[in-house]
């Protein structure tokens, strides 16, 4: 039964929304103080008996236990009845739905339960019918007031006995109160004198134990002899004086002696019948708080001789849950326990639990991924050099999830403070941390400055950073404002739209869009923003005409239409692999060559050889499927992903590889790889096919789509010239500074290089392109090692594609008519001088720069330094750095800088030099096709395609199972921060004949 009021308010939605393990529930405070043992107390006594009669009536429930640390009682029960276990079927299912197991994962709601524990909570384990009961922390104090409590404990602590330790004394004197207070409810009561022996050394007479017997109604009086002695209260019954039998024996460490020297004088128990008066229960009460503080202290509580039984046992707040392991010791950083606690997990769970707390969360609650996201990350930061959590961060980010690092990126980008609001201590852990205010009008105030001044002298780029920033802020704050404001165009004044658009605000909505259609075919950096504002213009107006245009006057759909390409699952880190598969699925040849194979495979008899392929079928549903996405086959992705070379390993050792090697599929892996992988299985496969001659053409098809060839030429000064052909499926192309277009990644490949031959005389080598392919694959390497940090990097760096690209400047000259290639051979010359010019100067610039371009910056950042120290601390600094030596590393740097920008100069004009040499030069045509980009580091990342429709001229991005259109700007500008990995171009005379196509529309 849910509490829908009272303790419901205190345990909100966002304290339920979470799919916790026991460890977690512990350490989140979701079971109070989880390091605080608690104690049951089981007692068998006489039924005649005060004890024996009223125990059940004086405990606060049966199974209610003790937590000494915490003076008060606690329930933990399993969850029947009423508050049977919370039906969870739905977040089962969407468990299921996701492949996600949860085993000993809990979800958590707020239930009424019995008294006097009104307050409960409900632990409901999502993998069985099963759960527990926990109680609210603080409805149950301990009947014996703390301060009560305290001031025994401390006064006893304080000045404990010779030889023993402050703990023990507290426990031998809690034992003998035991004794006492059992002793009178057992019917075994007498005056205990006050000045005995045994009292004196266990227990002593003073303010803070005379406060605990006038709490459970004891009071002094003198015995016969003139003692004073502790009197048995009214209510036990009490109806003869004892002797002095305790106050003469002999004091142990923990418990009095045997009382066989005592008086036969006992107080009678009240009758079985006679209902138990408040003080009654009030004694029993305390008599089992003070044996589980004897044990706590380490004490042995005694029991009296009259058949009673104490049974007092220590657990753990998560023993219900079968674990007696205790949650860790909590780290510092409070931020990165609410993360922690806010995916389930304790805080010393390992990087697979993690991952595994996060997909439980995500699938259960899917509306919290954002939340879960932020965790996440906090987690990875403080273990950055985590793989699994660094691939699961790069996973999602590309959902388009935001980090805590984005919303600084966004406030700093619209020039904002960034706020700061630090959870409050005494904030539960389950809890969320309150989210910084909004100055939702300073947000807006800033994006719509930003705006103005991309309108004015700025690009799309501006603009979609602006935009991004506010997306960002605005899903961060959940602000209607924020969002109100994102909903609107970017242009927010219409006259400035019209401004933009240069038309006047009288004229019809048709001559505005021809206005419209002429800018935006003029410019290629500012269609955003004349669309933000034709749309301002369209809101403005009220015109459906507009936004029909704008629209594009397309039909809401249920799903995508039959036309658009379908995306492909991911089974488990296979986005390279997804990747492959598109860019292959466009080829036409390739495609069409793969579906009759498959078509084939199936009417082949079991007699004959079948071919070593997965997957056979999904090109055709890729072709006709109506789902958004398909799921390519395990079988597929292991002879992709598994090298030959693993497979013959394993199979000479006699294991089983594909059962073997099938682990491998998940694993990080290399996209060039891949593809090569994927040729070299479809033209294994064809050797199978029943006709040889159609299986022989098309592979030779095949082949010829990616092999080119090159001519390496080796020649010395005075020798013959050595030349070799070589095929080639891929150029590898390197990234240097101050180069950023395809020309200058594709010159560290056929630039001429000076080597030493086996003579020791130097030998020049040069490579030119014999055939050009008709599918030119460029494998930029951006994968370095840092010496420095001994760790392989990536070059994160951008490069310009160009649309076009023009092989001529690489071409072998054997093949051109003499004349023609005269021409050409001067060219190629003076191009060669350009080349080992720009060379020159880039080794000329990091000599002046540095190898990280930062030379100049570091020495003004040393001058300020040492500048900021002040004199009177070092005496000696005048002496060994003076003035001048400071003002040496000011004009240094400067120096630095001039110089360096004098080199960028001429560097600069003498790469426009070589590109004009090469301008007229455009019968070897190229057309940038597809571009492989990869986000992430070195170790770990995503990968995903972006590929030209030609029929559209338009951009697809193929992101696993999501395909959307995306603009050329995010082709060369990923707004991921995603960077180019593989890039192929199509030749253009073969594209003219419909190398890459649509199949949806084809088909």
């Amino acid at each position: 039964m849910h509490d829908e009021g009272g303790e419901g308010s205190r345990w909100p939605a966002r304290a339920r929304e979470v799919v916790r393990t026991p460890r977690a529930l512990g350490e989140c405070g979701l079971l109070g103080s989880v390091e605080c043992p608690v104690y049951s107390l089981q007692v068998d006594a006489a039924p005649g008996s005060a004890l024996g009669e009223h125990l059940g009536g004086a405990r606060p429930h049966p199974d209610a236990v003790f937590v000494p640390d915490r003076a008060e009682w606690v329930l933990h029960m399993p969850a029947t009845g009423e508050n049977a276990p919370q039906d969870t079927s739905a977040v089962r299912t969407l468990l299921a739905e996701e492949d996600v197991r949860a085993e000993e994962h809990y979800v958590t709601d707020a239930v009424h339960g019995p008294v006097p524990f009104h307050d409960m909570l409900r632990h409901s384990d999502l993998g069985r019918d099963w759960g527990v009961l926990t109680s609210v922390p603080g409805q149950v104090p301990a009947t014996l007031p703390r301060d009560v409590w305290d001031a025994f404990r401390t006064a006893r602590e304080q000045t404990p006995a010779p030889g023993i330790t402050p703990r023990t004394e507290v426990a031998r004197a809690v034992a003998l109160l035991v004794r006492i207070f059992g002793d009178a409810l057992a019917g075994t009561a007498r005056a205990v004198p006050v000045q005995g022996k045994a009292f004196s050394q266990q227990l002593r007479w003073d303010e803070s134990s005379q406060a605990i017997f006038t709490f459970v109604g004891w009071h002094t009086a003198p015995l016969e002899d003139g003692r004073e002695a502790l009197q048995v209260p009214a209510y036990l019954h009490v109806d003869a004086p004892g002797d002095d039998a305790l106050g003469e024996a002999e004091a142990t460490s923990e418990t009095p002696p045997d009382d066989a020297s005592r008086s036969d004088a006992r107080a009678e128990a009240p009758a079985p019948s006679e209902a138990p008066s408040a003080d009654v229960l009030r004694l029993i009460r305390v008599y089992l708080e003070l044996a589980a503080w004897c044990v706590h202290f380490g004490g042995t509580p005694p029991v009296p001789e009259t058949g009673i039984a104490l049974h007092v046992a220590q657990h753990s707040a998560l023993t219900p849950f079968g674990s007696c392991a205790l949650p860790p010791t909590p780290p510092h950083d409070q931020g990165l326990r609410r993360a922690y606690a806010r995916l389930g997990v304790p805080s010393d769970a390992t990087p697979e639990a993690t991952v595994q707390g996060y997909r439980v969360n995500a699938a259960a609650f899917p509306h919290r991924l954002q939340e879960l996201f932020l965790a996440l990350e906090a987690v990875h930061d403080a273990r950055p050099q985590t793989e699994a959590l660094g691939v699961l961060l790069a996973m999602e980010k590309s959902k388009g999830l935001y980090t805590h690092a984005d919303v600084r990126a966004s406030y700093e980008h619209l020039g904002i403070a960034v706020p700061i609001l630090a959870a409050p201590e005494s904030l539960p852990l389950w809890d969320d941390a309150p989210m910084p205010a909004s100055d939702d009008a300073a947000i807006i105030a800033a994006y719509d400055r930003r705006v103005r001044d991309v309108l004015d002298h700025g690009t799309d780029d501006g603009l979609r950073d602006a935009t991004l920033a506010l997306t960002i802020l605005s899903r961060y704050h959940n602000t209607p404002a924020l969002a109100a404001r994102l909903a609107k165009s970017p242009v927010a004044d219409v006259a400035q739209a019209y401004r933009l658009i240069q038309v006047s605000d009288d004229i019809d909505d048709g001559l505005v869009v021809v206005a419209y259609e002429v800018y935006v075919a003029e410019t290629t950096t500012r269609q955003e923003l004349l669309r933000a504002a034709l749309y301002c213009i369209a809101e403005s107006r009220g015109s459906s005409y507009l936004r029909r245009y704008l629209a594009g006057d397309a039909e809401e759909e249920a799903g995508p239409p039959f036309s658009a390409p379908r995306g492909l699952q991911n089974i488990g880190n296979t986005c390279y692999l997804n990747s492959v598969l598109q860019y292959f699925f466009r080829i036409s040849l390739l495609r069409t060559t793969v579906l009759e194979m498959g078509r084939t495979a199936q009417s082949m008899d079991a007699s004959q050889p079948l071919p070593t392929i997965g997957g056979r079928q999904l090109f055709s549903e890729m072709q006709s499927s109506p789902s958004a996405a398909v799921t390519p086959a395990k079988e597929l992705a292991y002879l992709a992903l598994v090298p030959l070379a693993w497979e013959q390993a394993y199979r000479a050792s006699g294991e089983d590889a594909p059962d073997t090697l099938l682990n491998h599929v998940g694993t990080q892996q290399d996209v060039s790889e891949c593809l090569d992988n994927m040729i070299f299985q479809i033209q294994a496969a064809m050797t199978c096919y029943p006709d040889a001659t159609w299986a022989a053409q098309q592979g030779s098809d095949v082949h010829r789509l990616f092999v080119g060839r090159t001519a390496q030429q080796l020649q010395q000064a005075t020798a013959s010239m050595h030349v070799k052909e070589e095929e080639f499926q891929s150029i590898p192309v390197t990234l240097l500074p101050e180069a950023d277009s395809m020309y200058d990644a594709l010159d560290t490949f056929f630039d001429d290089e000076e080597l030493v031959g086996e003579d020791g005389k130097p030998v020049r080598r040069s490579v030119s392109l014999v055939h050009a392919p008709p599918l030119l694959q460029m494998q930029v390497q951006r994968v370095q090692y840092d010496r420095a940090r001994h760790r392989a990097v990536k070059n994160q760096a951008g490069i310009e594609l160009e649309e076009h690209l023009y092989l001529d400047r690489y071409m072998d000259l054997a093949a051109y008519p003499p004349d023609e290639a005269k021409r050409l051979a001067t060219v190629q010359s003076a191009a060669r001088s350009d080349r080992q010019e720009i060379a020159r100067l880039r080794t000329r610039l990091t000599h002046v720069l540095g190898d990280d371009q930062l030379l100049p910056g570091h020495m003004e950042t040393l001058e300020k330094a040492l500048t900021s120290i002040p004199v009177e601390s070092y005496a000696s600094l005048p002496a060994l750095l003076g003035e001048d030596k400071l003002e040496a590393l000011r004009t240094t740097a400067e120096t630095l800088r001039g110089e360096a920008e004098q080199i960028r100069t001429v560097l600069h004009a003498k790469r426009r030099e070589l590109q004009e040499r090469w301008a007229d030069e455009r019968s070897v045509s190229y057309r940038l096709a597809a571009v492989f980009m990869h986000r992430g580091e070195a170790s770990h990342g995503h990968y995903f395609l972006d590929q030209r429709d030609f029929a559209s001229d338009g951009w697809i991005s193929y992101n696993d199972a999501r395909v959307n259109t995306i603009p050329f700007g995010e082709v060369q500008r990923d707004p991921t921060g995603a960077t180019s990995y593989l890039v192929v171009y199509v030749r253009s005379d073969v594209q003219e004949q419909g190398l890459l196509e649509n199949a949806r529309s084809a088909s």
